[in-house]
């Protein structure tokens, strides 16, 4: 056996003494002082590999490797989730909002509107049924000549007109009103109860409201949300009825009328004008004053100037025509304060001209637009009630399907008074899509024709698209690209119930916005709010 050299390297005591002198000399470089007495020699023993790694003089490569794979590893986590897509988070999409009017007593709803900052709509009504031919005269016509009342001779006790006031997060009453008392006391303030009429009511025991015929038109918001505006006509008699056996014919006049209320139905003014040349046409209120200070357009079956599509508030509360708005471009929101907005506003559209009791067959094949609107000033001083607008839609010059709709000529038309209607080409492709699902709808009805080929209908006020509701088997509200007449929504109401109510039409509001929409659906008796969620961007 070879001997080991005490003082080789690789000798035991030779190795340890060898690594004593390199620590000696380390500690007196760093000025630390160290004696041979104070360092003890022992015997060398196996180390742990890992204690090996470590002071062994390769630990920094192998602190290094492990560095180096740890960086590795974060930048390969961060690639993989920034490939991998977001997790999909389903928000549950908001509630629909649905009010049940009846509840609150309105029978039959005419208007509803939405205050300036969304939180509440309001709804003017009637409380239990709507005027028809057995309940007031607002469907009878006035002799011009003879300022004779031509209408069915009945009474009118249930005309009392309700506005209802909604939360629009949870559909809660938040108040209501009648309008009919403050009417009447401003009737007998202002002495326009003919005593005439007085002295006849007392013998037949009669109300004095009960034979005044009332039509209430529209509801409207202060722009600062503080008051309410209700516009509405009344036919008031002079005298006792006319030969009442042969043919119910009143001696009386037309008032046009305007309730200026706080939202809580107090400090109500009534304002009243008679002058026949304007009662009939579309009175424009100044609100500071309560006094009517001009006249829309003359007294005629169709009002709007036939040649004109949009109107402009001048600044002294007149409304002139305007080419400012393009023919497809916004309409405007007249309710919410519009400085400019086109005839294209809520209203209904229809395939058929009925017939007067002269003639025998409806007109068919043909397309109408009727719609009546109130607007205000965008500085809120002005007032326009009742701008309504009968017109015939015609063909447009150029669409990608042809229309479901002739133009017919003015002979054809004579028969049944339309001969005087404005023509209109149809605005837009989703019309078009409106026109169609009027023709295929049908509430039933006289003359052995369908009565009512009708679809309400309401554009955006930036004109993008169109709201639309016909008599389908679910009643839903089509909503459709104006330019592509491409149906981009189908909003679904409540099913029909029992607790239905007695209305002239459904009813369609979009938010000054367009990003909520207002429907009130007569088949369920139901309002419903659907906020932006619901509907396109």
């Amino acid at each position: 056996m070879e001997p080991v050299d005490p003082e080789s390297p690789r000798g035991g005591q030779g190795d340890a003494r060898g690594r004593l002198e390199a620590l000696r000399k380390l500690a007196t470089d760093v000025g630390v002082e160290t004696s041979r007495k104070q360092v003890e020699v022992a015997p060398r023993t196996p180390q742990p590999l890992a204690r090996r790694i470590v002071s062994g003089p390769r630990w920094r490569v192998w602190l290094a490797l492990a560095v180096t794979i740890t960086l590795v590893a974060v930048v390969l986590v961060s690639i993989f989730y920034r490939a991998a897509p977001a997790p999909v988070v389903h928000t549950p999409r908001p509630q629909a909002v649905v009010i049940t009017p009846a509840s609150e007593s309105i029978a039959c709803p005419v208007d509803i509107a939405w205050s300036p900052d969304l939180g509440e709509v309001a709804m003017l009504g009637y409380a239990t049924s709507c005027p028809g031919p057995d309940a007031t005269y607002d469907t009878g016509a006035i002799d011009e000549t003879s300022k004779i009342y031509d209408g069915p001779l009945a009474p009118s006790p249930n005309m009392t007109a309700i506005v209802a006031i909604y939360d629009t997060s949870h559909g809660a009453l938040v108040r209501q009103f009648s309008l009919r008392d403050m009417i009447l006391q401003a009737l007998h303030a202002q002495g326009l109860i003919a005593p005439a009429y007085t002295a006849w009511l007392a013998t037949v025991a009669a109300s004095p409201d009960q034979y005044i015929g009332f039509n209430f038109t529209h509801v409207l918001w202060s722009h600062d949300r503080s008051h309410l505006y209700v516009t509405f006509t009344c036919f008031l008699p002079d005298g006792p009825p006319v030969s009442p056996k042969a043919g119910s014919r009143w001696p009386g006049h037309v008032a046009q009328g305007l309730v200026v209320t706080d939202v809580n139905g107090q400090h109500s003014q009534v304002y009243l004008h008679t002058s026949e040349p304007q009662a009939a046409g579309a009175a424009v209120w100044d609100l500071a004053s309560g006094r009517v200070i001009g006249s829309m357009a003359p007294a005629l079956p169709f009002a709007f100037q036939p040649t004109t599509t949009a109107f402009a508030w001048n600044g002294r509360g007149g409304l002139q025509p305007t080419s400012a708005l393009p023919a497809t471009g916004a309409v405007g929101a007249p309710q919410g304060g519009s400085a400019t907005f086109a005839v294209w506003q809520p209203g209904v559209v229809g395939t058929t001209v009925y017939a007067p009791p002269t003639v025998r067959d409806n007109l068919k094949g043909v397309a109408v637009f009727v719609t009546n609107i109130a607007a205000l000033s965008p500085n809120g001083q002005y007032l326009a009630a009742s701008l309504g607008l009968a017109s015939l839609l015609t063909p447009p010059l150029s669409a990608a399907t042809p229309a479901p709709f002739t133009a017919p000529s003015a002979a054809s038309l004579a028969p049944y008074g339309w001969q005087a209607a404005p023509r209109l080409p149809a605005r837009d492709a989703g019309l078009q899509r409106a026109i169609a699902l009027a023709s295929q709808s049908g509430f039933g009805g006289t003359n052995g024709d369908t009565l009512n080929s009708l679809a309400a209908v309401a554009w955006r006020p930036d004109g993008r698209y169109i709201a639309v509701s016909a008599n389908t088997p679910t009643h839903a509200v089509f909503i459709f690209d104006c330019a592509t007449g491409k149906q981009v929504a189908a909003l679904t109401p409540p099913e029909m119930n029992a607790n239905t109510t007695n209305t002239y039409q459904n009813l369609i509001m979009w938010s000054p916005d367009g990003q909520r929409l207002a429907y009130f659906d007569l088949n369920s008796g139901t309002l419903t709010l659907w906020g932006s969620s619901w509907l396109p961007a």
